[in-house]
């Protein structure tokens, strides 16, 4: 049985509680959430970078932490940052799709909105 990490949305072998640590985003359980929302621990998470966290579990193949997030049911949306010729700044979302992603265009920025993900 996999469990979904509330704050990064990785599969874990082992239930988000009883001090269990997610490789992918490294939140304790009963630790760092000790206080804190998933939200908050989410976005820190994000800010920080969305890096892998686990020194010891290999990152899986192709692992996106964008991806992951959608996948998890977390809203994710890419927001160019770029201005156009006015100066303006774009005011358009950008869908995120896999062609996105995979675009590795220079001028997008990850913007993301939580929303909770019931723990199990």
């Amino acid at each position: 049985m996999k469990y979904l990490c509330p704050v990064c949305g990785y599969e874990m072998d082992d239930p988000p509680r009883d001090y269990n640590i997610c490789p992918s985003c490294g939140i304790e359980f009963g630790y760092h959430d000790a206080g804190r929302t998933y939200e908050e621990l989410r976005r820190i998470w994000l800010d920080s970078g969305a890096r892998w966290w686990s020194p010891v579990d290999r990152k899986p193949p192709g692992w996106d932490p964008y991806i992951q997030l959608f996948k998890a049911g977390l809203a994710v949306q890419l927001r160019a940052t770029s201005t156009d010729d006015s100066g303006m700044p774009p005011s358009n979302i950008i869908p995120l799709t896999r062609e996105v992603i995979e675009s590795e265009r220079q001028d997008l920025e990850f913007a993301y909105q939580v929303r909770a993900v019931e723990a199990v």
